[in-house]
């Protein structure tokens, strides 16, 4: 349904003083339309000032002359006389812009915030669709007839009149992007329906006075909100733009050499390549950035959340490389935070943004993948030292070849690897997760499209990256305040990655066919795009309009282009004055020069103000005193709150351990070594030790805290065991299920298991049975004595050949490790069983083994024992006569133990324990 004005419509009556001083700024744009166009346009040229530190080259002309420059190009007012083709083809994408409302009206998203606004939805039923006077205080129900069907008005300066009157009565917590480019829309669509010609000398000044104050919205809303929140489409001069918030004085988590400028707990990484599908098509595990399919987790922040975090940092500028918020399970509630941030997004041409996207890909796969490749190479090599004798046992994962899969690979590889980065990325990225990890193929025109078109219209800042610099620079400059835009950056050059690592991804590309079919799928992305290009240009008309009628977005910005800096690699220096631009916290908090900004107070008044600040600390004033007091309460309340805390802390923790060590001290009280069982309260880690001793802690290897142990068990083993049978049975306790484990060797070097044994139960793991326990005479707690093990596996060994020898008895065995080269001997070897490197934590089987000799002990001396409890070594020997059974294991000996390649624990352990409980055994 097309609706019109009626010719009769009356003027609304003459605002109120106080509305119309504003304008006095502005006085001369306000003159009346009687003037002369030339005397007007040499006011209006008087006026402008060029400011904003971004040169204007239309700052002289009329908004009318400017038109055909900015939507038709160089040859613009030619071709919007007389083309046809091109004022419809504009036309048209007006239409697509006016008509994205339909998305929240029609109920395809749920959080539209300033479409929410109730003065913003009445403002598109009064002025857009030229209804009677709209209820301004409830969100309107859905709009009756489309705004493209609607005629433009016929009389554009008493409608600019009007939606100046609505657009000040807009609360300042938005900067109210949509109303902007809508209302900036109708101008232009009437100036097409006008025939392309120049605006009459009415129309001209209401319409300028509409744009000044279209960018007063914004900039008070940006002032207001005071951080940026920055969507970065991959591949799109993200980085470029996180380095110039860095240059302009902007401050974040960490800025580092990569410039990604994430929050970590935001949880936004980047989730290019289906590490499943990678596994799957190319037979290696996958690599970097495989991440699609993975959600953010339930503790993510939603728009609230971030937004308190980036206050309580003080960080005026983060990026987000991943989607927005609140589209975990449909796209319908997605949510741009609008609310909390100043928003931006720097928008490619997709098909550009796909082939520099599958050129990284590509660029970096080439050598990761080369990398894995070496590392199974050598792990190959390592399994083979190992196992000489089992030929074909290793069959782990190998590492794909990349010129096989990667290179030159078809579309449908590249949709099943990368579906987000194949499949119309940008409607992804506005949509959220549930639409970010949707199958290639689901995104449809109908639903898809209307809404991400209408996400994108929320943003403050849509900058084309194709724009020239001077329409990039202008939307930068007085959209975020930014005296240097990232054009004036260059960081990520693809020809010095290229030459750096000496590959060349262009030829590995898939052939034309197949990237032309690439290019195709994304239909969507690049209607996105023609939206987005549009805005860009609006936005800009606005900008410019408002900078050549003398409007600065803060005072004192600077003009001119910065000077390159060698040490920065030619990009301009950091310049921590410029702090931010705009953006200095909420209503400028963190900057109290830029308070007055945010009261919309005048730039004069400011000035006299500070000159009286200033004179009066000159003159020995000081600030008024209740203040003064109350402000250094409030600070002495915030930092003693947590340093009170802190000590709190602290001393809870003291006791807790006092009351730990005291627990321990009432326990066991002699001075036999035994078995503890600790829990740190500092981390919650929890172990067992068979080197305990009363009255003495040890500290935790997680957050290096004392600990004092909870329980101790005395326990008895046979003379002679092995350290693997002193670890199983320091795991013995009461009153704990039998495991259900699977037999294995006594001497086994499996991992420690948890308790497997119960009263009476025998443990099928271990091969031992627990007897009734017995009170000691030196110690209150029970005993649990084992009865003697007997060993399985004997006769022959299981005829693995992983070890020379393939008896069933221990044997001496020498160890060298493929990985760190570290040689070691042990006494503590059996057939077809490794150990692992303490340094580097690979399992190493002996390269030789050789029988255990039984020595003769002096009469009268302690020995180790004879046959497997012997040692022949006689160094080894006499650090065992040194061990002193009641004391921990002194340092010096440690390090002589090392030297000769023992583990001094499990050897001084099985020396201690045989003495200690010797009169107790059997």
């Amino acid at each position: 349904m097309r609706q019109t004005v009626a010719a009769g419509c009356p003027r609304p009556a003459a605002r109120p003083r106080q509305q119309l001083a504003p304008a006095l700024l502005l006085l001369p744009l306000l003159l009346p339309a009687a003037l002369s166009a030339s005397l007007r346009r040499a006011l209006l040229d008087s006026s402008a000032s060029g400011v904003g530190g971004i040169h204007s080259s239309g700052s002289t002309t009329l908004v009318s002359d400017r038109l055909p420059s900015i939507f038709f190009g160089p040859d613009g007012t030619h071709l919007a006389t007389s083309n046809a083709t091109a004022r419809s083809t504009l036309r048209a994408q007006l239409d697509v812009l006016l008509d994205s409302v339909d998305a929240h009206f029609g109920g395809l998203l749920e959080r539209a915030h300033e479409l929410h606004e109730p003065t913003a939805a009445a403002l598109l039923q009064e002025l857009l669709l030229l209804h009677p006077s709209a209820n301004a205080t409830k969100a309107s129900e859905a709009l009756p007839a489309r705004l493209s069907a609607t005629l433009s008005p016929p009389d554009l300066a008493h409608w600019a009149e009007r939606a100046g009157e609505r657009l000040a009565s807009l609360p300042p917590h938005l900067s109210y992007p949509v109303v902007r480019r809508l209302v900036t829309a109708v101008v232009v669509r009437a100036w097409l329906d006008g025939g392309a010609k120049p605006f009459s000398a009415a129309d001209e000044t209401a319409v300028r006075g509409l744009f000044v104050q279209l960018y007063s919205l914004h900039r008070r809303g940006a002032v207001h909100r005071g951080i940026m929140d920055y969507q970065h489409v991959s591949k799109s001069g993200g980085t470029s733009w996180c380095h110039a918030a860095q240059i302009n004085g902007c401050t974040t988590q960490k800025f580092d050499k990569f410039h990604v400028c994430a929050i970590k707990a935001f949880q936004d990484k980047v989730r290019w390549i289906d590490g499943n599908a990678h596994a799957r098509l190319t037979g290696g595990p996958p690599t970097r950035w495989a991440l699609h399919g993975t959600l953010r987790n339930g503790s993510a922040p939603g728009c609230e959340e971030r937004g308190q975090a980036m206050r309580e940092g003080k960080w005026s500028y983060y990026s987000n490389e991943y989607t927005l918020t609140g589209g975990e399970k449909s796209f319908r509630a997605v949510e741009l935070c609008s609310k909390q941030f100043v928003t931006a997004i720097l928008f490619r041409n997709p098909v550009k943004r796909l082939v520099s996207h599958l050129r990284f890909v590509l660029l970096h796969y080439s050598r990761f993948m080369k990398q894995q490749a070496e590392e199974e190479a050598q792990q190959a090599q390592q399994a083979a030292q190992q196992a000489a004798a089992q030929q074909g046992a290793q069959q782990g994962a190998q590492a794909a070849d990349f010129h096989k899969t990667y290179s030159k690979a078809d579309a449908a590889f590249w949709h099943a690897v990368a579906p987000a980065i194949t499949d119309n990325y940008f409607t992804r990225t506005l949509l959220g997760e549930a639409a970010w990890h949707a199958e290639v193929g689901t995104l449809t025109d109908s639903e898809h499209l209307p809404a991400a078109r209408l996400v994108l219209m929320q943003y403050d800042m849509v900058v084309p990256l194709e724009a020239p610099a001077s329409l990039t620079s202008r939307l930068l400059g007085f959209g975020a305040g930014w005296p240097i835009s990232y054009t004036q950056v260059h960081d990520k050059d693809m020809s010095v990655l290229q030459a750096y690592f000496n590959f060349d991804p262009v030829p590995h590309l898939p052939d034309q066919a197949h990237l032309d079919h690439l290019a195709a799928d994304q239909a969507i992305d690049m209607k996105l795009y023609e939206l987005a290009v549009l805005i860009g240009q609006l936005d800009y008309l606005v900008y410019d309009t408002a900078a050549a009628a003398g409007a600065v977005p803060w005072a004192g910005m600077p003009t001119g282009p910065p000077a390159a800096s060698k040490e920065e690699g030619g990009n301009p220096p950091i310049d921590r004055s410029l702090a931010c631009g705009l953006l200095r916290g909420p209503g400028g908090a963190w900057d109290p020069t830029r308070q007055q900004a945010a009261a919309g107070t005048a730039a004069g008044g400011g000035r006299k103000r500070r000159r009286r600040q200033r004179a009066g600390m000159a003159g020995g004033a000081t600030a008024n005193p209740v203040k003064r007091l109350v402000s250094h309460l409030r600070f002495v309340l915030l930092h003693y709150s947590r340093f009170m805390k802190q000590q709190a802390e602290e001393e809870a923790q003291q006791a807790q351990q006092a009351a730990q060590q005291a627990a321990a001290q009432q326990g066991f009280r002699g001075s036999e070594r035994v078995f503890g069982s600790f829990k740190c309260l500092g981390c919650g880690r929890s172990w067992m030790s068979g080197n305990s001793w009363a009255n003495k802690g040890q500290k935790c290897q997680r957050c290096n805290i004392m600990v004092y142990p909870y329980d101790q068990l005395l326990n008895p083993l046979q003379q002679g065991a092995s350290t693997m049978a002193l670890r199983s049975a320091a795991a013995v306790l009461p009153g704990v299920a039998p495991c259900a484990s699977r037999p294995r060797p006594l001497a086994s070097t499996a991992p420690l298991r948890r308790p497997c044994l119960a009263g009476g139960s025998p443990c099928p793991a271990l091969g031992a049975a627990v007897v009734a326990p017995a009170p000691l005479p030196r110690s209150s707690r029970r005993v649990s004595v084992l009865v003697a093990a007997k060993r399985r596996g004997g006769g022959g060994g299981s005829g693995q050949g992983l070890t020379p020898y393939q008896g069933p008895k221990r044997v001496f065995g020498s160890f060298k490790c493929p990985d760190c080269t570290r040689k070691w001997l042990s006494a503590f070897s059996w057939a077809d069983k490794g150990q692992e490197c303490q340094r580097c934590g690979t399992m190493v089987y002996p390269y030789e083994q050789r029988p255990l000799k039984k020595r003769e002990t002096p009469e009268g001396e302690e020995g180790v024992g004879e046959g497997e409890g012997a040692v022949d070594d006689p160094e080894v020997a006499k650090l065992l006569a040194k061990i002193d059974s009641l004391k921990p294991h002194p340092e010096e000996l440690c390090q002589k133990c090392q030297e000769l390649g023992y583990p001094c624990t499990e050897l001084g352990a099985r020396v201690r324990v045989s003495r200690a409980f010797g009169a107790f055994m059997p």
